[in-house]
Formats: C-alpha cells, sequence, structure tokens
C-alpha cells in the first residue's frame, strides 16, 4: 500500500519526585512529638503533638515546632488539607521557620498549585539560601509550569549547593532533551549515574537521549541497565522495544512492547508502538487491535487513528480508514500524513477524486517535495484521465526514489493509456521486478492492464 507511516514513538521517564524537607528544626527534650523516630507510628505522633498543643504549656518556638511536626505526620498520612493547616499555624507562630515555608510548598505542588508553591519555596530559600532540596523542588515547580529555562537554571543552582544531588541532574538533562541537546543530557545522566549507579530512571533516560541521537546499540546498553534496575520499568521495556524497531528487530521490540504493557496496561505509547511493528510485519489485524485500545486509552491519541487507517487499508476497508483519516485531520490539520492517506484511500475507491485531489494538494502544501504525496497525486490523475499531469507527478516521485515500484506502475498505466507502448511496458516491467504483487494488487483497484 502507498501510505505516510506514522513514525514510531519512544517514551522519556518522568522527573523525580519533590525531596521532602527535614522532619523538624528542633528537638526540646520533652513529648513523642519531639523525639518521634522512624518507628514511631504517626497516629501516635499525631497524638503526642495534639496534646503537646493543647496544653497550653509551649512557648512560641516550641509550639511552632509542635505544629509542624504534626503537619509533617499528617502529610505521611496523606491528609495535606490538615498538614497546610499546621505548616500555617507554625509559620504564624514562627515567621522564619524556614522548613516549614518549604513543606508547605511541597503541599501546594502536590496540588498543582504552583503559584503558591514557588512563593513558598522563594520565601524558604531567602530564610536558608543553602537549602539545596528547596532551590530543586522550586525547579520542579517551574517545569510543571513548562518554564523550562528557569528550571533548567534553577537545577544548576540546586546542584551547586549540593554536588551530589542525582535527582537534579536527571531532571535538568530530561529538559535538555526537551530542547534537543542530548549531548548536555547525556553529561548530566552521567552524573547522575556517577553519583547513584542505581539511578534506574538515568539509565533509562539516558538511553532515550542515545536513541534520539541515533546510537541505538548504546542506548540499548541503557536500557538493559534500567531494567535490571528496576525489572518492572514498563517505560524502560517501551523505550528499548522502539530501539530494537528502529534497528528493525520487531520480534525483539514486540517482545519489549509485551513487557512494557504487563506492568502498564495503560502505556497508550506501547500500544501505539507495538502496533506499528505488527503493521511493519504485515499483521495488520493484530495491528488494529493495539490501534483500537490505543484510542480507547486515549481518544485523542493522533499517531494510533492514521496508524488504524493505514491497516484498515490494508485490510480491504478504505471506507473505515477514510473515518479514521477524518480524525487525525480534526486534531492535527497542520500534518501532511493523514492528508496523503486520505488522497491515497479516495483514490483507490476511484471516488470524490475532486476531494481526494485537494488532499493530496494540502499534504504538498504542508509538506512540499514529499516523493509520496505526489506519487499519490499521480494516482489520482490518473484516474481522472489527465495523464500528462499524472505523468509529471510520478517523474516527481522518481526523481526522489528511482526504484518507486508504485510510482513506476502509475506512470506505465498512464503512458500505454496515452498510447506510449514501449515506455509505458519498460515501466511496468521494472515495477514488477521491484514488487510482483503490484499488479494484483492493483487490479483490485479495477486497474489491469488489458
Amino acid at each position: 500500500m502507498r501510505f505516510a507511516l506514522a513514525l514510531g514513538l519512544a517514551v522519556v521517564s518522568a522527573a523525580s519526585s519533590m525531596l521532602e524537607a527535614a522532619p523538624t528544626i528542633a528537638r526540646p527534650a520533652q513529648g513523642l512529638c519531639f523525639r518521634a523516630d522512624g518507628r514511631t507510628s504517626l497516629e501516635r505522633l499525631i497524638d503526642s503533638c495534639t496534646g503537646l498543643i493543647q496544653s497550653g504549656s509551649l512557648a512560641a518556638g516550641p509550639l511552632a515546632t509542635a505544629y509542624f511536626n504534626r503537619g509533617i505526620a499528617y502529610r505521611a498520612e496523606g491528609n495535606d488539607d490538615r498538614a497546610i493547616e499546621d505548616y500555617d499555624k507554625a509559620i504564624e507562630l514562627n515567621p522564619n521557620f524556614a522548613n516549614a515555608f518549604a513543606s508547605r510548598g511541597n503541599v501546594y505542588q502536590d496540588k498543582q498549585l504552583y503559584d503558591r508553591a514557588i512563593a513558598d519555596y522563594d520565601q524558604a530559600i531567602r530564610l536558608n539560601p543553602n537549602d539545596a532540596t528547596a532551590v530543586y523542588n522550586r525547579a520542579n515547580a517551574y517545569r510543571a509550569q513548562g518554564d523550562n529555562e528557569r528550571a533548567i537554571v534553577e537545577y544548576g543552582q540546586a546542584t551547586k549547593l549540593n554536588p551530589n544531588l542525582a535527582d537534579a541532574f536527571n531532571n535538568r538533562g530530561i529538559l535538555y532533551v526537551a530542547k534537543g541537546d542530548f549531548d548536555r543530557a547525556i553529561a548530566d545522566y552521567d552524573l547522575a549515574i556517577r553519583i547513584n549507579p542505581k539511578f534506574a530512571d538515568a539509565f533509562d533516560n539516558r538511553g532515550f537521549a542515545y536513541s534520539a541521537k541515533g546510537n541505538l546499540n548504546r542506548a540499548i546498553q541503557d536500557f538493559d541497565q534500567a531494567i535490571r534496575l528496576n525489572p518492572n520499568d514498563a517505560i524502560a521495556f517501551g523505550n528499548r522495544g522502539f530501539a530494537y524497531s528502529t534497528l528493525g528487530d520487531l520480534d525483539r521490540a514486540i517482545a519489549d512492547y509485551d513487557q512494557a504493557i504487563w506492568h502498564n496496561p495503560n502505556l497508550v505509547e506501547a500500544f501505539d508502538n507495538r502496533g506499528l511493528a505488527y503493521s511493519a510485519r504485515g499483521d495488520f489485524q493484530r495491528a488494529i487491535l493495539d490501534f483500537d485500545e490505543a484510542i480507547r486509552l486515549n481518544p485523542g491519541d493522533f499517531t494510533a487513528l492514521n496508524s488504524r487507517g493505514i491497516a484498515y487499508d490494508n485490510t480491504g476497508h478504505p471506507d473505515l480508514a477514510i473515518q479514521d483519516y477524518d480524525q487525525a485531520i480534526r486534531l492535527d490539520p497542520n500534518d501532511a500524513d493523514p492528508f496523503i492517506n486520505r488522497c491515497w484511500a479516495r483514490a483507490t475507491l476511484g471516488q470524490e477524486l475532486e476531494t481526494a485531489l485537494a488532499d493530496c494538494q494540502e499534504s504538498l502544501r504542508l509538506k512540499p517535495d514529499n516523493p509520496v504525496a505526489y506519487s499519490s497525486r499521480c494516482f489520482v490523475y490518473f484516474r481522472l484521465d489527465r495523464l500528462e499531469e499524472a505523468v509529471a507527478d510520478c517523474d516527481a516521485a522518481l526523481r526522489s526514489n528511482p526504484k518507486d515500484a508504485y510510482a513506476l506502475f502509475e506512470r506505465g498505466i498512464s503512458r500505454l493509456r496515452r498510447g506510449d507502448t514501449i515506455n509505458g511496458s519498460n515501466d511496468i516491467d521494472l515495477a514488477r521486478a521491484i514488487d510482483p504483487n503490484l499488479e494484483m494488487e492493483f487490479a483490485g483497484y479495477g486497474i489491469t492492464l488489458q
């Protein structure tokens, strides 16, 4: 089939999460509230702090600490609203309580209230300029807001304050990847791994950067290590599958996508990529099932809609294919591929040929000099009996790829219809030598040589 294939998708591991501030700043020698350790239950800690708060016996400083410690316990318990109330009270009692500002900022960030979080981190850092954790968390908040440049600067500041902050190097690497600066990203992942040789996400992310640079074998080594460190890492399996698929090793790619889906049945990219691998293997029915699932999980999945359309076309359902291309175009009217594919589908049906021609024109406007679009428009012109224009478009396609069997066959049938028997027959013979099944395919479109 003559289609513009969607590219496979890879995914990058998420940034590491926030780092929590130290749980206390003072431990007066009274009450479990101030002497708790990791063995103390949250319930006992909350009860102890509550008792001290209600006793009325504490001065402002220790009372602020009691509220703060109870806030930490509420936070650990998952009761963020109660935690904020206690942090508020701690700050009211002690306006210089840096850790209370930082901890409240973390809760606001979890609630996606990024402006509030940043304001609290600002105050925490003003009170304690050497707090690398607060700077790191503020960088995460800027990143969540989409201010990647500010986040990069902040991650750099965090690593100056704490050169062993592996998470900051990892997260800055992710932002460098987003900028297309893969060498800087790899340098940051190198540092993260040097600090923490068991940092699975950093191996996965470095593999992603190597993959983006085209160094697929090196990428696979990193994905291997990420999986050894975290055998349940669905993203690492998906990324390694993408690398194998790009190398043409479809069996290994599909096996990795199987694992990715096993570990995360909601990983849309794994269904997309496995569907593409099945399509590349010619197993379009399985591909359709994967694209179905990707679309169920994400109805706005452009890749799955365009790719399912191709699979439908390859299984003899151009009408269903056109429906998918319609939806893909609604989702992204600036992508040339579904226009080309819809043009071809209509041409194979021999219906709505002027609309098909408009689709090919639009695809060439969006992506000039695309040989697939020229070849597709060549077939439309043939259907419209505009044979000189058909030959000219096939000529354009063949200038880019002289072994394009579709363009050769289409030019051949156009020349034959014009009465140019010798050149037309030569084109047909060349097309047959490249793809012996092409004549049968065109017969399915109602185009025969007799």
